[in-house]
């Protein structure tokens, strides 16, 4: 199970555009092992510099954004989809159509169709 400390959280559902509304952190590449292992080799999942994918998140699934900086310090941040044109029905469709069961529970898979939007981000 990943473990991860939060370190910053607005509060809002919604962020000033183009901040998280959440972001994880921590310098034990162990903690994200499990994630990495499970997104390694989704191409549409690795978009500019980071990964991408969807966690079940209080009360509607999210997209979360996993950085990798310098080779060892690991940040997760939940971005507000909203905000990038992607729809709770886009996410909805990706989790129908990521399979049975997830391999890590509450966790899915971007499908191509998101990607493509996420690679319009700034920072992708």
């Amino acid at each position: 199970m990943v473990q991860l400390q939060k370190v910053r959280e607005t509060g809002e559902e919604t962020s000033e555009k183009g901040q998280p509304i959440r972001t994880f952190a921590s310098d034990d590449p162990m903690q994200y092992s499990e994630i990495i292992e499970w997104i390694e080799g989704r191409r549409e999942s690795f978009v500019g510099s980071s990964y991408y994918y969807i966690r079940e998140d209080r009360e509607r699934p999210v997209i979360c954004r996993m950085k990798i900086t310098g080779g060892y310090l690991y940040s997760i941040d939940v971005i507000d989809h909203d905000e990038h044109g992607i729809t709770d029905d886009e996410i909805a469709h990706a989790i129908r159509f990521s399979g049975d069961e997830p391999d890590i529970p509450g966790h899915y898979h971007i499908d191509g169709h998101i990607g493509r939007k996420l690679h319009m981000l700034p920072d992708a």
